[in-house]
């Protein structure tokens, strides 16, 4: 683990047990449930395992609302979203699978999830899984033990979309923005791009692409990730936290990942930061999403991961003294 800037990330052993309505990492035997089942003929039994967390959102209190990203038609059965609370307890984390009626068929590579700031209404993104055509964005609704789709828009509507892991909802003078990028595996920089977004009626780039602006990392964290963007999340400043991570197309890893700010929400637009700001890294695990907790006191960052064989987990970031 290492150490960087105003923020220390610190990888704390999984909890296994959830004592509730629902357990956490349940071998249910229902596909896409995140556990296994049985006892292998050598004495060794699966561990139960969180799902991947593509896309992370702060709902309010310990609640965090995440996406999984099941693929259609192969993964029908999978879990696509799901609530998460933080642990109060060894009894480890809290997980409440939820199954929202998708217009038409299911959701397919969920990547990203962004809260409309001020409210219980998010977005669902999906990627655009490699140019496959999914690419719907999602209004929905949280509320208590559910969520509800409202509307949909499409990517393609305003703009393309390749493979989206990073969107976030900022506020803009009297309105919104959506603030999206590319993961661009494979290469140094990756472009973020903003456009307005309204709620009554849902409307998302009525004009178009609003405005975009180069992001590069600098050539000490080129380096070392292979993906420049794969989570944004913004506080109430319009600070924009995003994350950068390093995955080497083998599904057992290793990984490796970094929270960074990369400029901020100003003037109706972005602003990328020539340098970005690293806040915390985290070897051996692939980050894939960032959620703010603000308290009234300051930010909490917490990510999600998903580390594929691994499953997935939820960590806070401390904030150092």
């Amino acid at each position: 683990m290492k150490h960087r800037s105003t923020l220390l990330a610190r990888v704390l052993p999984v909890a296994l047990t959830l004592t509730g309505v629902v357990t956490v990492f349940a071998d249910s035997g229902v596909p896409g449930s995140g556990g296994t089942q049985g006892v292998n003929p050598d004495g060794f039994r699966p561990v139960q395992r969180l799902l991947d967390l593509s896309g992370l959102v702060w709902m309010g209190g310990d609640t965090f609302l995440a996406v999984h990203d099941a693929k259609f038609p192969d993964e029908l059965q999978r879990v696509r979203t799901s609530l998460l609370r933080l642990p109060r307890s060894l009894s480890g984390i809290q997980w409440l699978p939820l199954r929202p009626h998708f217009p038409g068929e299911p959701s397919s590579d969920l990547e990203s999830a962004a809260r409309i700031p001020g409210t219980q209404r998010v977005l669902l993104l999906e990627s655009g899984d490699d140019g496959s055509g999914h690419d719907r964005i999602y209004l929905a609704r949280v509320e208590p033990g559910r969520i509800r789709i409202l509307d949909f828009v499409e990517w393609s509507s305003f703009t393309s979309a390749f493979n989206v892991e990073g969107a976030a909802v900022a506020r803009s003078g009297g309105g919104y923005l959506l603030i999206w990028a590319e993961r661009a595996e494979g290469e140094p920089s990756t472009v973020v791009h903003w456009t307005d977004l309204s709620l009554d009626p849902f409307a998302i780039g009525v004009g178009g692409v609003t405005g975009s602006a180069l992001f590069t990392l600098p050539d000490e964290l080129a380096a070392l990730y292979n993906r420049p963007l794969v989570g944004i999340d913004v506080d109430s400043q319009g600070r924009i936290f995003a994350v950068t991570a390093f995955d080497p197309d083998e599904d057992s890893g290793p990984f490796r990942s970094a929270v960074i700010v990369i400029g901020c929400v100003e003037n109706g637009g972005v602003e990328v930061d020539p340098a970005p700001t690293v806040v915390g890294t985290l070897d051996g695990l692939k980050v894939e999403s960032v959620a703010l907790r603000e308290d009234g006191e300051g930010v909490e960052v917490f990510v999600g991961t998903d580390d594929e064989y691994y499953g997935g987990t939820l960590r806070q970031l401390p904030v150092a003294p």
